[in-house]
C-alpha cells in the first residue's frame, strides 16, 4: 500500500458534520448539507467503532465539480488532525483509507480505492 505524508493544513478546509450513525450518514442529502453549511467542501462522518478509530465518511466539493468523492486523501488528512488520532476510513463504494497522526503534526494516509469513474484530462 502506498502512503502519502503531508501537513493536513495543506489540504482544503472542510466543513465538518458528524452524524450519530452510519445509517444516518447514508441517508444524508449531501448536496443539501453542503448548502446548509455554506461551505465549498463538506466532510461528513459517523463512527462505526470509535474505540477502534473506524469511521464511515462522505465528502462533497461542488465548487470543484465533485458531487461526492469515492475516496478523499486530503479530507482523510484533515479529519485525522481534527480528531487527533489515526483512523480507518470507509468511504464511497468500498474504498478503505488508513491514517496515522505523526509526532511532528503531519499525517500519513494510504489505502485502496474503488474506481467509480474515468475523468478525461484536457
Amino acid at each position: 500500500v502506498e502512503r502519502v505524508t503531508a501537513d493536513p493544513a495543506w489540504a482544503p478546509v472542510f466543513a465538518w458534520r458528524e452524524l450519530p450513525s452510519a445509517a444516518e450518514l447514508a441517508a444524508l442529502d449531501l448536496a443539501a448539507a453542503v448548502s446548509e453549511a455554506g461551505a465549498d467542501h463538506l466532510y461528513a462522518w459517523a463512527w462505526i467503532d470509535e474505540s477502534a478509530g473506524w469511521i464511515r465518511s462522505r465528502m462533497a466539493a461542488p465548487a470543484l465539480g465533485i458531487a461526492e468523492d469515492e475516496a478523499t486523501g486530503a479530507a482523510a488528512l484533515r479529519v485525522t488532525a481534527h480528531l487527533g488520532r489515526g483512523l480507518r476510513i470507509t468511504q464511497g463504494q468500498g474504498s478503505e483509507l488508513v491514517t496515522r497522526l505523526l509526532d511532528d503534526g503531519r499525517a500519513e494516509v494510504g489505502g485502496c480505492t474503488v474506481a467509480d469513474r474515468v475523468i478525461p484530462l484536457p
